[in-house]
């Protein structure tokens, strides 16, 4: 058994198509990981190059601790299910699932043992003896996995198998395959486009278009929390109702104008986590699914009044097809069409209703790129601030600003990550609310004059006392940034290129590569070496590629030299800017002297092809 490492994998066609874009996933051993998304989006591509049978452009695929790039199908100990099932006609179902075994020269005893067991864990007993095509569609599909599990492979790929079936018989092997799965106890990985399929089976979704990863995640999170407008209209039946709309916030109260200029007054705090840049009239996509809309008797000061349309009753559940223009008699064609879904029987016929929306779950979404911007994890905040005597008013809390900032002056609008907040001593917050999301707690601050979002590694309470970690803010006046936060990651224009070696090395390599910085040379280590050198489609030698690397991989040493520009002191942290070549780096620590040296961890390293953006 063995989880799957996918790191930065690309797949691009000689006619420069990118099938799949920067796909990086961890999948967990004997987890049962779905792939979903619209016809060419790059799932069933993504299934093939783990399988083996497209060529990784570039990227590094592990299948438990080794790298698979190099290893054709039949080295790579996985299992491969098709859409068309893949039955040889003229053998029976016995001879079908024993095949792999016979081409594997296995003892004729042991074939008898596994097959026989392998039949009887899918029902197939009786049938061993009968043909493919005198069995039931759903019969032939679980000779065609039974062909898989006889080989007790350690991950089971699965490419759209149940799409030849009619409704009932998908559903049965939905709960068939789900069933064999938790009885296996090995990693699957099911390519569907069927987001029915990818919530019921799923333990975690990767949602793709276009060739890139929109969403991993539990189908739970995917359908509350989508990342985007594509998201959240693909997860869900049905769909969720979209608006274009503003947001203008006065006091504790919201005016959310939307739809035929519907307008209704929500407390702020139904949507606190609506980035602050959406508070003042910017246009916006408002999402609201079927479900979280209610129909009531009356009218009251949060209700809009809408019209249906059309009316049907699925006996769980009641679907009403709505407007939210009153004139209107075609729902089809409409801007403001509206789909409510109350459970049960509803009694409610075509007509003028009143409904309300449930705004805490109501998403919105910016209307240029289409992301969400009311997140379950909020990610930043900005805050209009003073600065004068080398101090700066926080809420009411006067802090000192550290050497690098002691020039700004006057008024500024800060804009920083929430986990800029820091375990400290400066000022005190209370702690109003707290949340645990993946491995971090979003937490609701209260800082005298304001509330605030921030993040933290552990679970705060009550009264904290915080410092702010400076070098993540920016400083924004006039609206243009005076005074930038520091960058992640550092970046090097170079080349890269082959050295061929009389002997072997110690890694078995002919060629060593090395990453050229105008005097340069940096060595690469034997496992980015054999990636490179597995790049046979595609010309990256000898041409500018971008060298990026975070400031952790800095070590000390002299291979690579640069002249001192200036020292940035942030207090507790120092670093210094120099310059190499016509780049400037940022180093962690401070160093005398006119000119400064260091090395780089090549293990931590991107490199990036700065016209295309794909990382080697």
């Amino acid at each position: 058994m063995a989880g799957l490492s996918l790191s930065h994998i690309y797949k691009v066609y000689p006619n420069g198509t990118k099938a799949v874009n920067d796909l990086n996933l961890e999948i967990k051993d004997k987890e049962f990981i779905v792939f979903v998304g619209p016809s060419g989006c790059g799932k069933s591509t993504s299934l093939r190059m783990i399988a083996g049978l497209e060529e990784i452009t570039t990227g590094e695929l592990r299948i438990g601790d080794e790298v698979v790039n190099d290893l054709g199908p039949s080295e790579r100990d996985t299992a491969m299910v098709f859409q068309n099932y893949s039955l040889y006609p003229h053998l029976s179902v016995f001879q079908n699932i024993a095949f792999p075994l016979k081409m594997m020269k296995v003892p004729k005893e042991e074939i008898d043992e596994k097959v026989n067991s392998t039949a009887k864990i899918l029902g197939l007993e009786n049938h061993l003896h009968q043909k493919p095509d005198t069995l039931s569609g759903g019969q032939r599909q679980r000779v065609a996995l039974g062909r898989a599990i006889v080989r007790e492979p350690k991950v089971f790929l699965l490419d759209e198998p149940l799409s030849n079936l009619d409704a009932k018989l998908r559903t049965q092997m939905r709960t068939e395959i789900t069933k064999l799965h938790k009885r296996l106890q090995t990693t699957f990985i099911y390519v569907t486009h069927d987001q029915v399929e990818a919530m019921t089976m799923g333990d975690r979704i990767v949602v793709m278009k276009d060739g890139f990863v929109q969403q991993i995640d539990t189908p739970t999170n995917l359908y509350r929390y989508p990342v985007n407008k594509f998201v959240g209209e693909f997860i869900g039946t049905p769909p969720m109702n979209f608006y274009e709309a503003r947001v203008k916030v006065e006091a504790e109260v919201a005016e959310i104008t939307f739809g035929s200029n519907r307008t209704i007054k929500v407390p702020c705090s139904d949507i606190n986590k609506l980035e602050k840049d959406y508070l003042h009239g910017k246009s916006l996509i408002m999402g609201v699914r079927p479900e979280n809309i209610r129909i009531i008797k009356e009218k009251t000061p949060m209700s809009i009044p809408c019209k249906i349309i059309q009316k049907e009753i699925l006996g769980s559940d009641t679907l009403f097809y709505c407007d939210l223009d009153i004139k209107s008699i075609d729902y089809e064609n409409s801007r403001y069409g509206l789909i409510i879904k109350v459970p049960g029987l509803d009694d409610a016929s075509a007509g003028i209703i009143n409904i309300e929306f449930d705004f805490t779950k109501v998403h919105f979404f910016d209307s240029e790129s289409e992301k969400c911007v009311s997140k379950r994890m909020v990610e930043k905040e900005s805050l209009q601030v003073k600065i004068s005597n080398s101090k700066l008013d926080f809420c009411g809390n006067i802090i000192p600003l550290p050497m690098e900032l002691q020039n700004l002056q006057g008024e500024y609008m800060l804009v920083f990550p929430t986990d800029a907040f820091i375990i400290g001593k400066s000022f005190k917050a209370k702690v109003l609310s707290s949340e645990s999301i993946g491995d971090k707690y979003l937490v609701r601050l209260n800082l005298l004059t304001n509330d605030l979002w921030a993040t933290f590694p552990v679970k705060v309470s009550g009264e904290i006392s915080l410092d702010l970690d400076f070098k993540k803010i920016n400083f924004i006046k006039n609206g243009k940034i005076e005074k930038e936060a520091l960058p992640e990651y550092n970046s090097l224009i170079g080349i890269l290129e082959k050295k061929k070696r009389k002997d072997k090395n110690v890694n078995g390599l002919k060629f060593d590569v090395i990453f050229k910085i105008e005097e340069v040379e940096l060595e690469c280590p034997p496992e980015m070496i054999k990636r490179l050198l597995a790049i046979s489609d595609r010309k990256i030698f000898n041409l500018p590629l971008e060298l990026q690397f975070p400031l952790a991989s800095i070590r000390s040493g002299n291979e690579i030299f640069g002249k001192m520009i200036k020292v940035l002191d942030y207090g507790i942290e120092q670093f210094v800017v120099i310059q190499v070549g016509d780049s400037k780096i940022l180093l962690p620590l401070a160093q005398a002297g006119s000119m400064i040296s260091f090395k780089i961890d090549m293990n931590k390293v991107s490199l990036i092809e700065p016209e295309t953006g794909i990382r080697i």
